[in-house]
C-alpha cells in the first residue's frame, strides 16, 4: 500500500498580489519582463482584503434516457469563468500621477484588453515586491470598464473606492513566470 500524501498548509492571508499587465504574448509562459513591465501596475495595495478572484460553474446536463435504462444519468456540460471585479482604494484629492492615484488612472479609459497577474503564496507587501522568475501566477486576458469612484461606507470606516467591471477572456493558472527580454 502506498502511504498517503500530506500537502503542507500555506496561508494566505497578506499573500496575494495581483499586477495589471498591459502586454503579455503568451498567457501560458508570460515573461517577467511583462509582468514587470514599467507600464504595469502591481496593485495589490490598492485592492480591498474582500477582492475575490476568478469563479468557474459547470453546467450539469441530463443525458436522453435509453429505452432499456431505468435511470437517468448526468453529463457536463459547459464550463463558465468569471473574475471579481476590481475594487480598490484612491486618493480624489491626490496629484495625477501620483501614488493615490495610480490605480484609479489604470482604470479611466476602457482596457482592452490587459492582463491580471496573481502571484499566490509571497507576502504582498514586502521590500521587493516585483515578481520573480520561476514563480507561479494565473494569468487573466481581460476587458476592464472605466472606474467609478465610490466609498467603502457612510459611516467613520468608510473609505473612498473605485470599482472597475471586468471581463474575463482567457485564462491561465498556476504557470510559471520564465526570463525574457
Amino acid at each position: 500500500m502506498v502511504a498517503p500524501s500530506k500537502p503542507q498548509k500555506v496561508q494566505a492571508n497578506g499573500k496575494d498580489s495581483w499586477f495589471w499587465v498591459p502586454a503579455i504574448a503568451n498567457i501560458q509562459t508570460p515573461k517577467i519582463t511583462e509582468i514587470n513591465a514599467v507600464s504595469g501596475v502591481n496593485i495589490s495595495c490598492y485592492l480591498l482584503a474582500e477582492q475575490e478572484g476568478v469563479t468557474s460553474t459547470t453546467e450539469k446536463v441530463r443525458l436522453a434516457r435509453l429505452l432499456c435504462e431505468t435511470s437517468t444519468t448526468e453529463g457536463l456540460g459547459e464550463q463558465t469563468w468569471s473574475l471579481a471585479d476590481i475594487t480598490g482604494v484612491f486618493d480624489p484629492q491626490a496629484a495625477a500621477g501620483s501614488l493615490g492615484k495610480k490605480a484609479w488612472e489604470l482604470f479611466q479609459d476602457p482596457v482592452n484588453p490587459g492582463y491580471l497577474a496573481r502571484r499566490q503564496g509571497v507576502v504582498a507587501y514586502q521590500d521587493t515586491p516585483e515578481a520573480a522568475v520561476g514563480q507561479f501566477f494565473d494569468i487573466f486576458k481581460v476587458e476592464a470598464s472605466q472606474a467609478t469612484p465610490g466609498k467603502t461606507a457612510n459611516d467613520a470606516s468608510g473609505i473612498y473606492s473605485f470599482t472597475a467591471g471586468v471581463a474575463l477572456l482567457d485564462q491561465a493558472f498556476n504557470v510559471a513566470a520564465v526570463a525574457g527580454p
